[in-house]
């Protein structure tokens, strides 16, 4: 092979080596990061408050009406109690005893009427100022019973129905009375306990239930009556034993318990009545022995002990009357 073609050979080959050594490394196109597109965030929505139902304004509550009665309404005819508008209180008094009328009176006639006035009533006293019932007095020949619509006179002092021929039960309603000062309902045919709302009278100074056919025991309640001078419960059918709540009644003068079934023995607290001037326990079931604290009575001038089964002894009062001994206890003044 000649040398110049052997050299144009190489020659070319060169070149080719240059021409490619030459171009450029072909670069890489980058991948372009991919660029998330931010999400929009969303718009906070308000959160509606809850719709607050306002509180109504209290309103005072409405004044109840008082809707009359038939008999207050009969009672304000302007006749049996006069100027009504201005006596509201005589008129509940009237009407309280025209509702009660008819179960008191039983067969009687009673003079009560809307076409009198009120202080022309028989048996009834209207005081002047004000001007309100203060006492009913009957004590002729009423057969029926004691109606509850009396303890309605609030201002009601006297209550007098003694010898009569009531009968029926005592109404607890006459413990509302609470002026009430004397209560006599002795002498009739009244039945059944002793309500013990009549301790309830703090005023009371007279409590006269007895010769009637009342039953049960004697309420202690009544030991509460502090202004009581005289309680007489004689002739009943009373039993059980004589509550030491009755030592409480420092004003009592006289204690009439006889003539029932009392049992047990004599409350040593009566010792304790300083005021007390007359005691009968006679003709009763009473037993053991008579309290020596009964020797304390300084003002006692009657003492019935009788018919009992007491034993014992002891000592009186110089002053001291002793009536119907029982046999079998000894006595000394």
């Amino acid at each position: 092979m000649p040398v110049k073609s052997l050299l144009l050979g190489l020659a070319a080959v060169c070149l080719a080596l240059i021409v490619a050594c030459a171009e450029p490394t072909p670069t890489a196109t980058p991948i372009p990061a991919a660029t998330s597109t931010p999400t929009a965030m969303p718009t906070p929505t308000a959160t509606p408050m809850p719709t607050v139902t306002p509180k109504p304004e209290p309103t005072a509550a409405p004044t109840a009406t008082h809707t009359p009665t038939a008999y207050e309404t009969g009672c304000a005819n302007g006749t049996a109690v006069p100027n009504p508008s201005s006596n509201s209180g005589l008129v509940r008094d009237c009407a309280a005893l025209m509702e009660g009328k008819d179960a008191l009176r039983g067969t009687k006639s009673l003079d009560w009427d809307y076409s009198e006035a009120i202080t022309t009533w028989e048996g009834v006293t209207v005081s002047e100022s004000p001007q309100r019932i203060t006492r009913v007095h009957l004590d002729s020949g009423l057969t029926g019973t004691m109606p509850s619509s009396l303890g309605n006179l609030s201002n009601l002092q006297w209550l007098y129905l003694n010898d009569n021929r009531l009968n029926g039960s005592i109404p607890p309603e006459l413990g509302n009375l609470s002026n009430l000062q004397w209560l006599n309902l002795g002498f009739n045919e009244l039945s059944g306990s002793i309500p013990p709302e009549l301790g309830n009278l703090s005023n009371l100074q007279w409590l006269v239930l007895g010769y009637n056919g009342l039953s049960g025991s004697i309420p202690h309640e009544l030991g509460n009556l502090s202004n009581l001078e005289t309680l007489d419960f004689e002739r009943n059918g009373l039993t059980g034993s004589i509550p030491i709540e009755l030592g409480n009644l420092s004003n009592l003068q006289g204690l009439y318990l006889n003539g029932n079934r009392l049992n047990g023995s004599i409350s040593v607290e009566l010792g304790g009545l300083s005021n007390l001037e007359v005691l009968h326990l006679n003709h009763n079931e009473l037993s053991g022995s008579i309290p020596i604290e009964l020797g304390n009575l300084s003002n006692l001038k009657i003492l019935s002990l009788g018919a009992n089964r007491l034993s014992g002894a002891f000592r009186l009062n110089s002053a001291t009357s002793l009536i119907w001994r029982s046999s079998t206890s000894t006595v000394t003044n």
